[in-house]
């Protein structure tokens, strides 16, 4: 095994736990015995959660061949998923049966939405570090506008305001990724 499956399975065993516990939330909202009110800016954020893990595995590949890992690097690749379980450990409340679901999204907001635009700054430093990508590469200007946008969103209490910023940054990681995606292919 060499160093980059080494790292990739300590990746999907965090990427793993952070989906299984997203699920976990989900099914939970869903049982008949809870009395949870679900949301629709809250369903949005799940989606979007639930899509980052997959969003960039393509970038990863490029990576394979690097040949030497430093302590650095390993943090750079480690630090999103740990990150994205951080937020799927932060989406759902902890054993309630009575819950908005909005509500709850409004109360955790102030360390949700941090928690995203560190993970935005984590994945402009992984792909500068790892791939040596700066600001010319596409992706990165998208990714750094969507951490100003979490922040902001830290901030406002405005729940059109929530409700916008999560319908644009969901449609713009599914259009930025597709795109990704269709390039990595060919």
């Amino acid at each position: 095994m060499d160093p980059f499956e080494f790292i990739m399975v300590l990746v999907s065993i965090i990427m793993g736990l952070g989906i299984a516990t997203l699920l976990r939330g989900v099914v939970r909202s869903l049982r008949p015995d809870t009395t949870t009110t679900p949301g629709l800016v809250h369903a949005i954020w799940i989606v979007w959660v639930f899509v980052m893990p997959w969003a960039p595995g393509g970038g990863r590949w490029a990576i394979a061949d690097h040949p030497i890992w430093t302590f650095w690097d390993l943090l750079s690749l480690l630090l999103v998923p740990i990150l994205l379980f951080a937020l799927a450990e932060l989406a759902f409340p902890l054993g309630d049966t009575q819950t908005n679901l909005t509500d709850y999204l409004h109360e955790v907001g102030g360390r949700f939405f941090p928690v995203v635009a560190t993970l935005m700054l984590a994945i402009v430093w992984s792909s500068i570090s790892l791939v040596g990508s700066p600001l010319d590469h596409f992706l990165n200007p998208v990714v750094g506008t969507a951490g100003v946008v979490f922040l902001v969103l830290t901030w406002v209490a405005n729940r059109r305001a929530h409700f916008a910023g999560a319908v644009l940054i969901l449609l713009t990681t599914l259009i930025v990724y597709s795109q990704q995606l269709t390039i990595a292919a060919r």
